[in-house]
């Protein structure tokens, strides 16, 4: 039993799992006494774990027929839930630990053991391989039944290593097996998650790549215009005074039930619109907007004036070309708007306004593509607890995309 063998187990780093107590006994006659035996019983969980407080390392000692074999396959799949090292050896033909430790002296019996342990991978392919035979049927069972073992594994780096091992091993794309793997791993951890995670993991079922793409395309033109729209009124109107709302923290932190008090505050557009995309940590897409922005910050650093001329003269081609363009007048008026007596507000009259809403259209469209690269990075994760990260991630978004959309009055998928 464990009382008599933990002391071994713990100074070798491993136990040997046998069925019954004449297996133990025979081989703690034998010296290997980091032994214990599962009763002639089926492996049990508690087993397992009771197990685990004296090593990470199992070696399973079975007999070399077919129905021992068998119910190693098990066995090995509940001590890889544990997160456990788990190795496997086959006594010949004939022999059980008990017999063959009879057979052998100390020496031949230790050299056995040490010699003949296979990982689990290589001794479950090596077995199931022979019973394929040229059948693709039963190979895609076999790849199953590897990608259902692999999918216990909690350790994703294991998981990595045991996944190229396998589909070298077995002859298969190793994408295919990780597709197959992170199936099961989904299935598995749909158990595992409340309602509402369970719909947001079923809303991200993946759709054709055709479809994927032209969403994503979408998306980043959207971004992309009021990424530009930004830009324009940043560098049109870089000096123009303008009343920026700001929140005020509470003076004690610790009180959580005062509110957030809103002050009204002058200031110059630039330090608005910088401001909104530091707070929110939000880099440009286009490297040029992201070397224009830094030059408006140098000049909040040093307490200079906005001036685009400096700009039009940049020594970067890009720069200056990019400028002079949101420089240009976005659009004319119409004559017949004043032929029908109505009136249009110059933008700078309204500037407030305009950059609000742009600031406001960007973010919408900022949070869509963050909510579509972390839809991506679900899809890609074999984590249980990255996955619940990212579910919590994608609602807070989605909570900011609806008040947003709320805000500018338009409807958002």
């Amino acid at each position: 039993g464990i009382y008599f063998a933990k002391k071994s187990i713990t100074q070798k780093d491993n136990c040997y799992l046998v069925e019954g107590y004449t297996d133990v006994i025979s081989l703690y006659q034998k010296g290997i006494q980091n032994v214990v035996s599962s009763s002639g019983t089926s492996l049990t969980e508690d087993q397992i774990r009771l197990i685990k407080r004296y090593t990470q390392n199992i070696t399973i000692l079975y007999d070399g027929d077919p129905a021992g074999i068998k119910a190693s396959f098990r066995g090995i799949d509940m001590i890889l839930a544990e997160d456990m090292n788990v190795k496997v050896l086959l006594f010949p033909e004939g022999d059980d630990p008990d017999s063959f430790a009879q057979k052998h002296s100390t020496e031949e019996l230790e050299e056995f053991l040490t010699s003949n342990a296979t990982d689990f991978l290589q001794f479950k392919i090596k077995i199931q391989k022979e019973e394929i035979n040229n059948d693709p049927i039963k190979k895609v069972e076999v790849l199953n039944d590897i990608a259902n073992s692999i999918s216990l594994i909690p350790d994703a780096i294991k998981r990595s290593v045991y996944t190229k091992e396998c589909a070298s091993l077995l002859d298969i794309s190793e994408q295919a097996l990780i597709s197959e793997i992170n199936k099961k791993i989904r299935k598995k951890l749909s158990g595992k998650l409340n309602k509402q995670e369970k719909e947001d993991l079923n809303k991200l079922e993946p759709h054709t790549s055709l479809s994927a793409n032209k969403t994503t395309e979408k998306v980043i033109s959207r971004r992309n215009f009021w990424e530009e729209e930004i830009m324009r009124l940043l560098c049109n109107y870089a000096n123009e005074p303008v009343t920026v709302e700001i929140e005020i923290e509470p003076e004690n932190e610790d009180d959580s039930t005062s509110e957030v008090q809103k002050q009204t505050v002058k200031a110059s557009a630039a330090e608005w619109i910088l401001k909104e995309l530091h707070d929110d940590n939000i880099n440009l897409n286009s490297p040029v907007f992201n070397e224009i922005i830094d030059f408006f910050k140098e000049k909040i650093i040093n307490g200079d004036s906005f001036s685009t001329q400096a700009l039009i003269h940049h020594p970067n081609e890009e720069i200056s070309k990019t400028v002079i363009n949101l420089l240009a007048e976005k659009h004319e008026l119409s004559e017949n708007w004043k032929k029908h007596n109505i009136i249009v507000l110059p933008e700078k009259e309204v500037l407030n306004q305009s950059i609000l809403q742009t600031l406001k259209f960007f973010k919408l469209e900022f949070v869509a593509e963050e909510i579509r690269q972390m839809q991506a990075r679900l899809k890609e994760t074999n984590e249980p607890q990255e996955v619940i990260n990212i579910l919590n991630q994608i609602k807070n978004y989605t909570e900011i995309k609806k008040r947003l959309a709320k805000e500018l009055g338009v409807t958002v998928m």
